[in-house]
């Protein structure tokens, strides 16, 4: 069998992965993971991943957007939307990379999302009908875009919030109908006003990149702007992730938790278990701990 390095080689020779591939390319990043944490390709110097994988790992492909990090981390709101949109390069000679991202469990995960905040908003209607949301690390806030466009008649109000001022330049634009129902603040969590209070607070993307203390922090503060009665709902990639050494070689870092992570680190917050569940995806990959005030 081939080493890591020399399969590597042979796919970037052949222009990606056939799908036959896909599950030898797993096992062979995962091994390649392993000798990349003990250090084994020091010598080869800092663009080795670069120099090995070639055009692959250019802005051309979805794999090579994730691990630049035009925007700073690898799941940025443009990273999103490409995802939103399954993009594919144009390149020819790259496409077979892009057809394998594709197929990962992770992409999955993120695309099955737009419809699970849609049925979460569509529940919070229904008990209220002047609701209040927040969204947590919006980036995009494409899945509020969508919703707005396919509900004219909701009267919730939206504050999308996030970090990035071109995520939130980008969000204006996709809402731009809907002003009068969605407004945006960039900042943390911890510059949220003390005296707002939301019936849905909406996270997806914040959470996984969080250790367990800066997770508690930031949920305690959720908790204190949620109304009684209201919801809180945070998405966290499982540990049950297939791509997980896709993301690893890609040096896209999250910090998958299991549901009895999550339910204990919320119950470290004073969450009782009665107020607490937590749903599964369709892919399997993405957990949703939701929390009832």
């Amino acid at each position: 069998m081939s080493t890591p390095i020399g399969y590597l080689q042979e796919l970037v020779r052949a222009g990606g992965p056939e799908p036959d591939q896909y599950a030898q390319l797993s096992t062979m990043l995962e091994h390649f993971n392993l000798l990349e944490r003990r250090g084994e390709f020091n010598y080869y110097g800092p663009d080795f991943k670069e120099d090995l994988m070639g055009k692959s790992l250019t802005f051309d492909t979805m794999q090579g957007f994730a691990y630049r990090k035009p925007h700073g981390h690898s799941g940025d709101f443009e990273l999103i939307e490409r995802i939103y949109g399954d993009y594919k390069t144009s390149e020819t000679s790259l496409k077979k990379w892009d057809e394998f991202w594709s197929q990962q469990a992770f992409v999955e995960a993120v695309q099955n999302s737009q419809q699970y905040f849609v049925d979460t908003m569509s529940d919070a209607e229904t008990l209220s009908g002047d609701t209040r949301v927040l969204n947590v690390a919006s980036g995009s806030s494409r899945s509020v875009a969508d919703y707005l466009s396919v509900r004219p008649q909701s009267q919730a109000k939206f504050l999308c919030m996030d970090h990035s001022w071109k995520a939130l330049d980008y969000a204006r634009l996709l809402c731009r109908s809907h002003t009068e129902k969605v407004s945006f603040q960039q900042g943390k969590v911890s510059d949220l006003n003390k005296t707002d209070f939301y019936d849905l607070v909406w996270s997806e993307g914040l959470f996984d990149y969080l250790n367990d203390a800066a997770f508690k922090v930031t949920l305690e503060k959720l908790l204190s702007q949620t109304q009684r009665g209201g919801q809180i709902v945070i998405g966290n990639l499982s540990t049950n992730n297939p791509s997980q050494a896709y993301m690893d070689f890609l040096q896209w870092h999250v910090n998958p938790r299991s549901e009895a992570h999550l339910l204990y680190l919320a119950s470290c917050c004073g969450v009782k278990r009665s107020q607490m569940h937590v749903v599964k995806d369709p892919s399997d990959v993405n957990l949703f701990l939701h929390i009832v005030r």
